[in-house]
């Protein structure tokens, strides 16, 4: 099965993952330059 996951936060990730592992060809559609960004700047505090 062909899957469009859009979204590479951690959902997204995680979404397009397991649809791999079950044998699907999956295709991870994403704004953002790289995967994560949005993630890794969410545990950022600013002082």
């Amino acid at each position: 099965m062909k899957v469009i996951v859009i979204g590479g936060g951690p959902a997204g990730m995680m979404s397009a993952i397991t649809s791999a592992q079950n044998g699907n060809n999956v295709i991870l559609i994403e704004k953002m330059e790289t995967l994560r960004k949005k993630t890794i700047n969410n545990g950022k505090r600013k002082m």
